[in-house]
């Protein structure tokens, strides 16, 4: 969506478009689409160098509960989503394919992220695109396992 809109859903599971500065995003997602959707919107404006704020993946999903991944989600700096999350938010694209995965995940590339972003803003937005450059990467090679031949 455009200009603020974004699509919602409310506990019911109705679904409509509501105005980005009204909602609250570091909830818990009920539906990866709507999270994907609106992770997708600020990762945009980040790529067109407009973003203040890193659009780290765990303020528009967070459902992964798994004991292992905890310790990894507390991190203070860097990206604090697991490789659960990450396929979660990709997968409510409704395209989680490998080649798709490779073209997002081609997006956070560091020295593309250095490009765009001065030097006040450089250190934090690249440290936390190459966090997520590398944990695409993995849900990369868990598509690519899990499609291989047996």
């Amino acid at each position: 969506m455009g200009n603020g809109w974004v699509l919602v859903e409310n506990h019911k599971g109705v679904t409509g478009y509501a105005q980005r500065h009204h909602l609250a995003f570091n909830v818990e997602a009920k539906s990866p689409a709507i999270a994907y959707f609106a992770w997708k919107e600020a990762a945009t404006k980040f790529e067109e160098g407009l973003a203040t704020t890193f659009p780290d993946p765990i303020l528009y999903l967070n459902m992964c509960k798994a004991p292992h991944c905890k310790p990894n989600k507390e991190k203070g700096a860097g990206i604090r989503a697991c490789v659960h999350d990450m396929a979660t938010l990709l997968q409510g694209s409704g395209k989680l394919t490998y080649s798709y995965v490779k073209v997002e995940r081609n997006h956070w590339h560091p020295d593309k992220v250095s490009r765009l972003y001065p030097e006040s803003q450089n250190d934090e937005f690249k440290n936390k695109a190459q966090g997520l450059f590398v944990l695409i990467g993995v849900v990369m090679e868990k598509i690519q396992a899990s499609t291989a031949p047996k």
